[in-house]
């Protein structure tokens, strides 16, 4: 059995709470928090299997032979530091993004792991595995669908990488977060666009060369703390390829959350999940079920693969597959886009100014 520790019991506590308990082999030892434990466990009916705790130092402290791993999931301005703890205590350890907040600290987590002899953190980017963005990066990997479909096509083509030319990622919320979420959160930049520019990276195989984002606050909670709740970011990459993502807080009807990836053979596209697919076609038009309410929802399979990675990670069945290059140039991405929202102009990502730990950083996974 592996035990772990779940640190944080809000939403994304509670999601991987039952992850944790639903898997075959994985057992939550303890939830760490420093309010609403008792409560969480009650909530879940764990209250005599499951133990509370307010300090994650002290847990592993006194119980850390017990404890096979941590499973982080408080709030974003608290996982560097929780992370070290871990990794200071021998503890492999998976973290929701952000795991930090600058990539000094990155370095630094990284670092101590391999100095542990621990695995790299496992970062939470769920679309990874959710199966239908799985699908489509064998589709372009593995099957080489998007490619060109003879030689002398290939030849006016041979600087893509699979025959990607474009890709366009589209994250709509489907309403304004909690006020206490806002004011917990780093911004929006290290809390939800992550995701996408993540998965542009991790679908291409590349990082962009500049970037440029227009973005905007209208709901005043968020424009109180110079945050943003809708933007469109355009990202030029050294290759050719010309990425963009659609981002906002609120839709007004539901969570919209899509990937279309074009090529020089044709598009592959990932869509909204739905309750059903049912199409219903009358003199007053076509209905259809409205996509998944909420992340929670929408990707709950991939949640759950997610801990399973994690639990065989801790077995030593599995390495973390999210390297230090991916995790660290990401932020430094997020950064140049969050500079050129404030600035209201193009930025060239700098990786060199940042020191680079491999010669193909700004080209290729």
């Amino acid at each position: 059995m592996v035990n772990l520790v779940l640190v944080g019991c809000g939403r994304m506590g509670s999601l991987h709470f039952k992850s944790i308990q639903n898997h075959p082999v994985a057992k939550c030892k303890y939830v760490v928090d420093i309010v609403d434990v008792d409560q969480f466990l009650r909530k879940h009916d764990a209250t005599s299997t499951v133990l509370a705790a307010s300090d994650l130092e002290s847990v592993l402290k006194n119980d850390g032979d017990n404890i096979d791993g941590v499973v982080i999931a408080s709030s974003s301005n608290m996982h560097y530091e929780q992370i070290k703890v871990c990794l200071q205590y021998n503890k492999p350890v998976f973290c929701e993004k952000p795991m930090a907040s600058t990539v000094s600290e990155i370095d630094e987590l990284y670092t101590l792991a391999q100095q542990k002899n621990l695995p790299p953190p496992f970062v939470g980017f769920q679309r990874r595995f959710d199966p239908s963005f799985q699908s489509a990066y064998a589709q372009i990997h593995e099957q080489n669908v998007l490619c060109s479909p003879d030689e002398k096509a290939q030849q006016l083509n041979a600087s893509t990488v699979a025959g990607i030319e474009k890709i366009v990622s589209i994250s709509r919320d489907p309403t304004y977060p909690s006020v206490d979420y806002i004011s917990d959160s780093i911004n929006c930049f290290y809390d939800s666009i992550i995701h996408d520019v993540d998965i542009i990276c991790y679908m291409t195989k590349q990082f962009p060369s500049s970037v440029y984002c227009a973005a905007h606050a209208h709901f005043a909670p968020i424009k109180h703390v110079q945050d943003f709740d809708r933007m469109f970011v355009t990202l030029q990459f050294e290759s050719g390829l010309l990425a963009m993502i659609d981002w906002c807080r609120h839709s007004g009807f539901s969570y919209d959350q899509r990937l279309n990836i074009l090529g020089y053979n044709g598009m592959i596209e990932v869509t909204n999940d739905r309750d059903n697919l049912c199409v219903v076609h009358n003199n007053d038009g076509a209905t259809l079920s409205k996509p998944k309410e909420y992340f929670l929802e929408r990707y709950t399979n991939a949640y759950r693969n997610e801990i399973d990675e994690f639990v065989q990670i801790v077995q030593g069945k599995k390495t973390v597959k999210t390297t230090h290059e991916q995790m660290r140039n990401v932020m430094i991405v997020l950064a140049a886009i969050e500079k050129s929202a404030r600035t209201g102009k193009p930025v060239n990502v700098d990786y060199d100014a940042h020191g680079r730990i491999s010669s193909v950083a700004k080209s290729k996974l």
